[in-house]
């Protein structure tokens, strides 16, 4: 039986504008069709909208992304016949692209973003999320509910 073939990571290089790596990976997660520089002025858009109710925008947007980012999963583990739903700290990385993944989601699923657009939506869900409501991202709670105790040999 073969090995299995050792995977090498990319290294995402830093944004010209902030020199976030963050700010990076978010764009390109927002990027649709390919399009890199409408993604990088609509959110360089917003976070120029933030910056002027807030004092530092990138520290804003770093702080929504972390409030978001889940600390537990739900992981299966079979054990026995039976499958036991056990609680898992989240790595690091995974926490990040989920908390990417979820702003995204949550920011284009708002009423606000079919009316005005990219822009606002995105800022004033960074801003919403900054101050602790966590309006449209329900996925938060739901491992929380869960990670009661389990019996698992």
């Amino acid at each position: 039986m073969r090995g299995r073939a050792t995977f090498k990571r990319r290294i995402t290089e830093p944004d010209n504008i902030y020199g976030s790596i963050l700010v990076t990976k978010f764009i390109n997660r927002m990027m649709k069709d390919g399009k890199k520089s409408v993604a990088e002025k609509a959110f360089y858009d917003a976070l120029k909208k933030i910056a002027e109710k807030q004092e530092n925008a990138l520290e804003v947007f770093e702080k929504a992304v972390q409030n978001v980012g889940p600390n537990q999963e739900i992981k299966a583990r079979r054990v026995g016949g039976a499958s036991y739903q056990i609680p898992q700290e989240v790595k690091g990385d995974r926490r990040v692209s989920l908390a990417i993944r979820w702003l995204i989601e949550a920011a284009r699923k708002r009423i606000i973003y079919a009316i005005v657009g990219l822009v606002v939506a995105f800022s004033s869900f960074f801003i919403i999320n900054l101050i602790g409501n966590f309006f449209g991202v329900k996925i938060l709670d739901i491992p929380s509910r869960w990670c009661g105790p389990v019996v698992c040999p």
